[in-house]
């Protein structure tokens, strides 16, 4: 996307937004696939978008339209406008979405900075928390949280103090005993101690997986996340698959290691419960529950758990002499 003054131009933009700025335009045409035009009597302030349809645009004269496909940014939209103070669209100074990321859950909602006071301000990177300032009159930065519910897991601290010394992060002690809630992404837990709640890195923590019946309650809450992306579809965005860090060390997030430990919790782990479980996820039959613009994105990601069924499938085929 490209423009000046008046004029701009446009190439492979989601068409809601193609169409927009036609709408807009007061001349418009189009050549080898790119859209030329000139608004009438205004320009750009600020455009933005992501392949997966969402976009937002400003023009000079305040003009604003936006499109938000993930639940992730359109909440933090609403949020910035019902707590951020002032509700004029003149007091937004910049939106951007990450064009490159999977889907479009990276992006920045910036407000103008007010006198003596930090600028308003929602921030996410996929898979990671979502930051944000919104009262101007607060300098400290505050994470999005949500009462914790269900089970917990023991973890204990390896450390004192803070990894960053950032205020969100919970200070602990070394050999403190702490629940771990919830995994947050790129290896950060939600962890409560007897002060309170906050945020700490897997690096810090101990955490404690041979507790009587946890692979039953893993089990528990994932069937629960399959049955729920079930009765929601179509789905635009891929499940959150609820698995613990893996005990072998591979990091955050889903691999063989800790699928392995979800799916012994059933009490049927075999070869034949292994190659039914794993049909879900063939990206053939992924794309039923998909909405069809998103489907090619959800599938990709569907055929690496896929992958991961197929290699806990070969080791257990081994165990059984090949059957």
């Amino acid at each position: 996307m490209v423009w000046t003054k008046t004029a701009w131009a446009c190439f492979n933009v989601p068409q809601a937004l193609r169409d927009l700025l036609c709408e807009l335009s007061a001349t418009k045409r189009a050549y080898n696939d790119c859209t030329m035009g000139s608004f009438r009597n205004t320009t750009i302030m600020n455009v933005t978008w992501h392949p997966d349809g969402s976009y937002f645009l400003r023009t000079q004269n305040n003009q604003v339209a936006w499109v938000f496909f993930t639940t992730t940014m359109q909440n933090a939209w609403n949020k910035m406008w019902s707590e951020a103070g002032s509700q004029q669209i003149t007091d937004l100074a910049y939106v951007a979405i990450d064009p490159h990321a999977l889907v479009s859950k990276t992006f920045a909602l910036i407000k103008k900075q007010q006198q003596h006071a930090d600028a308003p301000f929602v921030l996410h990177f996929a898979n990671e928390l979502v930051y944000f300032r919104l009262f101007t009159s607060d300098r400290q930065l505050q994470i999005k949280k949500t009462m914790p519910s269900g089970n917990f897991r023991w973890a204990v601290s390896k450390f004192s103090g803070r990894p960053h010394q950032d205020i969100w992060e919970l200070e602990l002690k070394k050999g403190e005993k702490v629940k771990v809630w919830r995994e947050e992404g790129q290896g950060w837990y939600l962890v409560e101690h007897k002060k309170g709640m906050g945020y700490c890195h897997c690096a810090w923590l101990e955490l404690v997986f041979r507790r009587e019946g946890y692979p039953r309650v893993a089990w528990n809450r994932f069937t629960h996340c399959i049955g729920h992306m079930m009765l929601s579809a179509p789905i635009k965005e891929f499940p959150s698959i609820p698995v613990g860090k893996c005990a072998v060390g591979c990091g955050s997030g889903l691999c063989v290691h800790n699928l392995e430990v979800v799916l012994r919790g059933s009490g049927k782990y075999s070869v034949e419960f292994l190659k039914k479980e794993r049909l879900m996820w063939h990206p053939d039959r992924f794309a039923q529950f998909c909405l069809p613009e998103f489907a090619e994105l959800l599938c990709a990601e569907a055929a690496q758990v896929f992958k991961l069924y197929g290699v806990l499938l070969e080791q257990e085929m081994g165990k059984a002499g090949g059957a």
